[in-house]
């Protein structure tokens, strides 16, 4: 088994989560959590493409706000964050706007960073979402803002390269994940990622 299959824990990246495959786990080291691609290996991917190095996503002004259109908008930013970090390597800050409980997050993050650190690397895969719905969740103490959403995600073909130069592909796919937005204090954290059949 290769060292890890850490590109099959590879992230969301497929998932947040191409989801094509995955199955939601909870615990976050499994490579079956809605972030992590699985694919069986294919043809070489494409050579590599432009040296220009991606600008990490910046925070949008309506997702400094507590409410459901401040709560769209991070839900949109923590997706760009994913594709991001699939893309350099880079999940410092999604890292940092994600719960430490939140098992689907953390699976993505850690595949990831293993991925990368390992000297492998990940090809296309990008996501695009739609929130299909969005309500807020009210708890005992009124100054918790919470919203949870159930979203469409679609993600791109995806090459996962190894570092012995290997690679596997994961399909191009569509799924729902539902997830949980908490608003703390003066920014929002993902608590919860999941996906829904």
């Amino acid at each position: 088994m290769r060292s890890t299959r850490a590109a099959s824990a590879v992230v969301l990246t497929a998932c947040l989560l191409a989801l094509a495959g995955c199955r939601a786990s909870p615990d976050p080291a499994t490579p079956t959590s809605v972030w992590t691609p699985s694919g069986s290996p294919s043809a070489p991917a494409p050579g590599p493409t432009s040296a220009v190095a991606p600008a990490e996503p910046a925070l949008p002004e309506a997702a400094t706000e507590a409410s459901e259109r401040g709560a769209r908008a991070f839900i949109e930013y923590y997706w760009a964050l994913i594709n991001y970090a699939q893309e350099t390597g880079d999940v410092a800050r999604l890292k940092a706007l994600s719960a430490s409980t939140c098992s689907g997050c953390s699976a993505g993050i850690t595949g990831v960073r293993r991925l990368y650190r390992s000297g492998g690397r990940l090809q296309g895969g990008d996501y695009s979402i739609t929130i299909v719905q969005i309500g807020q969740l009210h708890g005992r103490d009124p100054s918790h803002v919470a919203f949870e959403a159930l979203v469409r995600v679609r993600n791109e073909e995806q090459h996962i390269v190894h570092p012995d130069g290997t690679q596997e592909t994961q399909h191009a796919g569509a799924h729902r994940v539902a997830v949980l937005a908490f608003w703390l204090v003066d920014h929002w954290r993902l608590d919860a990622m999941e996906l829904r059949r």
